[in-house]
């Protein structure tokens, strides 16, 4: 059973990351009301879209940037110190009807990066540690075709604790998954497998995943222990992730300022 993230039942969307300048003035782009404030000591990191709203709490503009591009941080080079050490808590509404879908989300806070953090960047490559996820022979009995829509996203459920349950999603965004909320590296689909899937991982989590937080929660009491995250995902899923060094795309900032007053 996939328990919820700081009591919250998330999901996620996943998109291919297209690297792009931040200049939008489309206004069905914007977010009808954001306020900004620095966060107080002591609260719990969080990103969360939830009906019309979208907030944020203890977050940094690189953690931002990443959730804006589906990016890992790795992938963000330049810019002044506070990018990374500064941290925000961001309150925005829509004022479109019905609720706010991931990818119309993530659009959003792009604008908001370029009109508040006057946030500008061009796309580059640089050479990377990564892990390249990639099939392995018992790919074809171990992944179930997806039977929803074949031109929709992937959504997730996930616990820091290394338990997943993904639908829908092309193995492109299985590794923008573990890319941004899971390994201290990028990850690049080089499977060559294409379709969408429906995925299920039961892993033992440590201290280099999550970022370090699922290192803060206690043990789960589980009659047998998973295996580590390598080991599962071959053996529950076909496939592997090779640790190399390759060129990775990145985003080179230009300009980026603190944001004034609300």
């Amino acid at each position: 059973m996939i328990r919820p993230l700081y009591g919250l039942a998330l999901a996620i969307a996943f998109l291919t990351p297209t690297i792009l300048r931040s200049q939008s003035t489309d206004n069905a782009s914007k977010f009808a009301v954001t306020t900004i404030h620095p966060s107080p000591p002591g609260e719990m990191f969080a990103v969360v879209v939830n009906g019309r709203r979208f907030f944020t709490k203890e977050t940094s503009v690189k953690d931002l940037i990443s959730y804006a591009w589906m990016v890992h941080p790795n992938q963000i080079v330049g810019g002044p110190e506070w990018l990374e050490s500064d941290k925000f808590d961001v309150m925005a509404e829509t004022d479109h009807t019905g609720r706010l879908a991931q990818p119309e989300a993530r659009k959003m806070v792009q604008q908001l990066l370029a009109d508040r953090f006057h946030l500008a960047f061009h796309p580059g490559r640089k050479e990377l540690s990564i892990y390249a996820l990639v099939a392995a022979n018992e790919m074809p009995k171990k992944l179930t075709a997806s039977p929803g829509d074949a031109n929709g996203f992937g959504t997730v459920g996930f616990t820091m604790l290394g338990e997943m349950a993904v639908k829908n999603a092309t193995m492109a965004e299985f590794a923008n998954f573990l890319q941004r909320y899971v390994l201290d590296r990028p990850v690049l689909d080089q499977s060559a497998i294409e379709g969408r899937y429906d995925l299920k991982l039961d892993w033992t989590a440590d201290e280099s995943q999550f970022h370090g937080r699922g290192a803060q929660l206690p043990a789960p009491d589980r009659a047998v222990e998973p295996p580590d995250l390598f080991t599962a995902i071959h053996a529950q899923l076909g496939l592997r992730l090779v640790p190399k060094k390759d060129l990775a795309p990145v985003l080179v900032i230009d300009r980026a300022e603190k944001p004034g007053e609300n």
